[in-house]
């Protein structure tokens, strides 16, 4: 699925929108978000909705607050885009003002407070985004108390990743602290989405890009294992994005023993979780050819750390489960399979279902059948802070 192919399209666009300043091709990973919501409907839209929320305990100054968010989306150009009625081309818009929505529940007892928290949450988490029209990124803020606020933040997978999520924090919480504070943003220049989406559309139209695609299909091209994994209910005949999320802690003390494993074999944390993931699933299932998806970020490759933009991309990881070696011997073989693999990580997952054949099953996700994000790098919780408030961060489920 190549943008270039239809840049000599018609760009369709909202006459009423506010002014654009440009507009540029979206990435195949965006057009494969698109794509999805279209065929998926609202279900798959939601799906894509990225919810978290911030509970500040102070005075919170709103005036302050409203100020940072706009100056933060007037900063990144994924926060003020939108997409044409084709989703080929995503609108860049010269200015964008969020209007945050405001909850007063401070009159509320307790008990009532929390219900109407958890409803208010939940419909912010499952309200739709409109791709054509925007924006994209919403705020709301939930007063409980006089001196007690939850402010909600969600955007659309299809303008931001997870690790987004990081920098719209952190960036907030500079500008909210130097407003308060009345002193200057002390803030890197924006790097711009539309540089990182020219570099991955001309990486496209290059010899390198066949050799990223023959790197994956030689994976794929004779078998596609297919995982079973051991289910409490029936399957349905058509898949939902229907889900439920469990929080099961790690004990610190396990982590830092794979830690030590891993450094024995020259592995990454990371590394060395995917492995021991790759055997538990090996002990769980009975099978030995196994694919776990293992998402990663496009701009870092391009050292562009701190752009918000949906960058992230599905590696579908297969591996082979020898028993008659040691984990050790496992985990140094796997290394050099994986640093392979994310030297070759440009190729959307989207264009791989494309180029292999294989008999899909309505019922199950195609190829990849779960995945695994290990991020260890950052501890958002002591990423930001916000000037005279204490706070708690969640992800919204």
């Amino acid at each position: 699925m190549k943008n270039q192919s239809l840049k000599h399209n018609v760009i369709h666009f909202n006459p009423s929108s506010p002014e654009i300043e440009s507009i540029i091709p979206t990435t195949n990973s965006q057009l494969e978000i698109w794509m999805d919501c279209l065929i998926g409907g609202s279900d798959a839209n939601k799906a894509y909705n990225l919810s978290y929320s911030i509970k500040f305990i102070g005075n919170l100054v709103l005036e302050s607050l409203e100020h940072a968010v706009n100056t933060l989306v007037n900063r990144h150009e994924c926060l003020r885009a939108s997409f044409s009625s084709d989703g080929i081309h995503m609108n860049i818009y010269k200015e964008l003002k969020i209007e945050i929505t405001h909850n007063d529940i401070s009159d509320l007892r307790s008990n009532e407070k929390e219900k109407s928290i958890e409803s208010i949450v939940n419909e912010e988490v499952n309200s739709l985004f409109d791709l054509v029209t925007g924006p994209l990124f919403r705020v709301k803020i939930i007063k409980t108390d006089d001196l007690e606020n939850i402010v909600v933040l969600t955007h659309h997978h299809i303008i931001g990743d997870g690790l987004s999520i990081n920098i719209i924090l952190e960036e907030l919480g500079i500008l909210y602290t130097a407003y308060i504070e009345n002193t200057v943003p002390k803030l890197r220049y924006p790097e711009r989405f539309s540089e990182y989406a020219n570099k991955l559309n001309s990486l496209i139209e290059s010899s390198k890009y066949k050799q990223i695609e023959d790197f994956w299909l030689t994976i794929y091209n004779e078998s596609v294992p297919v995982i079973e994994l051991p289910i409490d209910y029936i399957r349905p005949p058509l898949r939902t994005y229907n889900g439920e999320r469990l929080d099961f802690p790690i004990d610190i003390n396990l982590i830092n023993s794979l830690r030590q494993l891993g450094l024995r074999a020259n592995c990454s944390l990371a590394t060395t979780f995917l492995a021991a993931f790759e055997v538990f699933l090996y002990k769980l299932t009975g099978q030995n050819d196994l694919i776990v998806g293992f998402p990663v970020s496009g701009n870092r490759r391009y050292d562009m750390k701190h752009m918000i933009g949906n960058c992230a991309n599905l590696l579908p990881l297969r591996t082979t489960i020898d028993t008659n070696i040691s984990f050790l011997e496992y985990l140094n073989q796997r290394n050099p399979q994986l640093l392979d693999a994310y030297e070759n990580h440009q190729l959307s997952f989207g264009h791989l279902l494309q180029k292999l054949a294989f008999a899909r099953d309505p019922s199950r996700i195609p190829l990849v059948p779960l995945s695994l994000t290990v991020d260890l790098n950052r501890d958002i919780e002591n990423e930001f802070s916000f000037s005279g408030l204490t706070h708690e961060f969640k992800i919204n489920p």
